[in-house]
């Protein structure tokens, strides 16, 4: 019997998915052990082919902890933007993606500022006595102070926290707290090595201590071995994020050399950053970033000691949340620059670096929005809410107009024609818009360098972190009626393309929804209330835009987090569902943000090298989706003799979507990871794919007549029981395809 090991893609697919029966573990297991790269097997539900699934899924969608990592998705972005560089040569590139990547951290501390210390600080404020359980207790100075130095005390923990847990997490070794605690802070430079694992891929030249490792490619061992550069680089955010919030109060108490010490010491610490990627192994850069949480958490315990030092009116006077305000904004400035730079590397690379940025702006300020209408905080002497009167009015319309933006190209993207998709179907259209993605991210790319420039052209004339300039005029203003424009657009565009893809049938619809939202727009149509939060859709773009901008996905990103931590189906289906981004954006290791989710990838690959070099060579491997990555870095160091016969791939990245978006990552091009497989398979490896997959399964150039056509069925799924599938793992497989359709070479619009 014919043996046969499969691979599956994103989304967790689960092992009976993938054998299309109850499966049974090779080697039997305690039931409350975690594996998550079991391999299971169907005992006789295939006559001809022994079948083994390969299951990786539980590194994303195993624990109900995974629910949660979707608070990290502004890192995912981060990180992943590094790995779509043009070059991996370019360090100036790498060095400024990682500075971007400091400054989101910085933004991300910042807007927990606010939400943890300003709001709930400034309600009690707002009271001269608090009742508990019949005892009256006074507000005075002291007790405020005291408050505040705890508000403090808990956010600094909170990040803390979030830093030594999240980010040291190993799906190769579990660490316990004091190791994580030592990997993370311990004053000396050898602290900071990664333990490499007995079984890891070996590398093909002599280790260097404390390199950079980012010129490497796919190909390249050393990405999928642990590597001391993420623990360096948690050192570095861990510090920037302890300094900004000693800047925050430094700039609260109006303390002047308190705020010179803390803005320089950030911009020592993001050189040292940027250095990392030029002299890596400098045992003086080395030295200072061993110490780097030591000098953070001295600046932090400083700058708690002036909230006492510093006199009432220091901090009382004026509107406080002005500070804030002018750190957040000037944070967001020097990240940038930085962003801007980046663009050395590649417009993909600023176009995910701009994404990172939007998903961390709909988090902060939905939990700021509704912690403030909560908590009901109106600022002195204005109708507006805190966040409003402190740049999140203008955030939120900049946010409106970048979705709009987005729509309107991806849009335009269904329009174009794409080799070898279907003509009809919104499986179709999707898979335009999909194949087309580093159009999409550049579009992102260009909308933040006009934003970018806008702010700085504004901040030039008037000092536009002053939150008395920030407020909208909200009835009647010209950009009010031009977003109302835009939206309009918007669906009209859409109702041609839904005529030109559906007929006439379906456009009025669009239509009709054009005319809802100028009718909604002018008039008082509703008012939608979300954890207290009002929006009146009615001359109010700054509501309008709360709402569709922020409320809308925040309520989405808690639905899919209330969803996800649930113990049964329910949950686990929501948990793969969402894992499809992680999935996606963590299979790269963390090497330019370290608050991304952990990497799978390097377990992954790790755990499927070592299956196929330590048992019999199987007759066929096939691999779906992103299996169909995994696969193809691991067979490039698995020897001859234990390479499976065949090598089948379906609905996979690897023709066109992944060597687009990371185009210096190695994977396409003959001497890429898609070459070194042809070489080693030449027609012993088929690609099947299908005209209505959404998600990728194109044809991969390289293989010509080896891309088979799967005519049955639609979608990403279901493509084992398709006769195409059954027909490409047979060695004489030639004889039974006369009639299956196939493709020349071409090259993809």
């Amino acid at each position: 019997m014919k043996s046969e090991l499969r691979v599956h893609g994103v989304s967790g697919t689960q092992p009976r998915d993938m054998l299309y029966t109850d499966p049974v573990l090779r080697d039997p297991v305690e039931s409350n052990e975690r594996r998550y790269t079991d391999i299971h097997r169907v005992p006789s539900a295939d006559e001809e082919f022994d079948t083994q699934a390969f299951h990786w899924g539980g590194l994303t969608a195993g624990s109900r902890l995974t629910a949660f990592w979707i608070l990290l998705s502004p890192f995912v972005f981060a990180n992943a933007a590094g790995w779509m560089s043009n070059d991996r040569k370019n360090r100036f590139g790498h060095g400024m993606v990682r500075a971007a990547g400091l400054g989101l951290t910085a933004l991300f501390v910042t807007e927990a500022f606010t939400a943890i210390v300003l709001l709930p600080y400034l309600w009690f404020e707002g009271k001269d006595s608090f009742d508990v359980m019949g005892w009256t207790i006074e507000f005075g100075p002291g007790l405020r102070r005291s408050l505040l130095l705890a508000l403090i005390i808990l956010i600094s923990g909170l990040f803390l926290l979030l830093v030594l847990k999240a980010s040291t997490q190993s799906h190769f070794e579990p660490l316990d707290t004091s190791k994580q605690a030592e990997l993370l802070a311990w004053p000396k430079v050898e602290a900071m090595a990664a333990a490499t694992p007995e079984d890891a891929i070996p590398l093909d030249h002599p280790e260097v201590s404390f390199e950079d490792p980012a010129d490497g490619v796919i190909t390249d061992p050393r990405l999928w071995r642990p590597d001391s550069i993420l623990h360096r680089l948690r050192r570095l955010h861990l510090a920037v994020g302890y300094v900004i919030i000693a800047l925050e109060v430094a700039v609260w108490t109006d303390t002047v050399w308190a705020t010179i010490a803390a803005g320089g010491l950030l911009a020592i610490l993001a050189l040292m950053t940027i250095l990392t990627s030029f002299s890596p192994t400098s045992r003086i850069l080395l030295m200072a970033t061993a110490l780097a949480p030591l000098i953070g958490t001295i600046v932090l315990l400083a700058s708690m000691a002036l909230i006492f030092t510093s006199t009432t009116a220091d901090w009382q006077d004026g509107w406080i949340g002005a500070s804030p305000h002018v750190v957040t904004f000037l944070t967001g400035l020097v990240m940038g620059v930085f962003v801007f730079l980046s663009m050395t590397s590649g417009l993909i690379v600023v176009g995910g670096l701009v994404l990172a940025t939007f998903f961390g702006a709909v988090l902060g300020l939905a939990v700021g929005i509704v912690i403030e209408s909560v908590l009901g905080l109106d600022p002195p002497n204005t109708t507006n809410g805190v966040l409003e009167s402190n740049g999140a009015a203008w955030v939120a319309v900049a946010m409106l107009f970048f979705l709009w933006w987005l729509a309107v190209v991806a849009i335009y993207l269904s329009w174009r024609k794409v080799d070898h998709t279907a003509e009809k179907g919104t499986l179709a259209l999707v898979r335009r818009v999909v194949l087309q993605a580093p159009k999409l991210f550049k579009a992102a790319a260009f909308y933040g360098m006009g934003t970018a420039v806008v702010v700085v052209m504004a901040s030039l004339t008037e000092q536009i972190w002053a939150p008395t300039l920030l407020v909208i005029d909200e009835p009647s203003s010209w950009i009010y009626d031009l977003a109302v424009g835009m939206g309009v657009f918007l669906v009209v565009f859409l109702a041609l393309r839904v005529w030109k893809h559906y007929g006439w049938k379906a456009a009025p619809l669009v239509l009709l929804g054009a005319g809802l939202i100028v009718f909604a727009a002018y008039r008082d149509f509703f008012v939608v209330e979300f954890f207290k939060v009002q929006i009146a859709l009615k001359d109010n773009l700054v509501d309008i835009a709360v709402a569709i901008a922020i409320i809308v996905p925040g309520a989405f990103m808690l639905r899919s987090i209330l969803a996800g931590i649930g113990t049964g189906e329910a949950g686990q289906k929501k948990r793969r569902s969402v894992g499809i981004l992680w999935d996606i954006g963590s299979f790269w290791p963390r090497w330019y943000h370290p608050l991304a989710p952990p990497a799978y990838g390097p377990v992954a690959v790790t755990k499927l090298w070592k299956e196929l070099r330590d048992h019999p060579p199987r007759a066929v491997l096939g691999a779906h989706s992103q299996g169909s990555l995994i696969a193809a870095v691991a067979l490039t160091y698995t020897s001859g003799a234990h390479r499976p016969g065949r090598f089948v791939t379906y609905g996979s990245q690897l023709g066109n979507l992944y060597p687009a978006m990371f185009p210096g990552a190695g994977i396409g091009g003959e001497n890429g990871l898609v070459g070194r497989i042809k070489t080693a398979y030449q027609d012993r490896w088929v690609n099947l794919y299908r005209e209505t997959d959404p998600i990728g399964g194109h044809y991969v150039e390289l293989l010509g007549t080896q891309n088979r056509v799967v005519t049955t069925l639609t979608g990403h799924s279901r493509y084992e029981p398709t006769p195409e599938y059954k027909r490409a793992r047979l060695a004489d497989e030639h004889d039974d395809m006369a009639d299956t359709p196939t493709i020349s070479p071409a090259t993809p619009s």
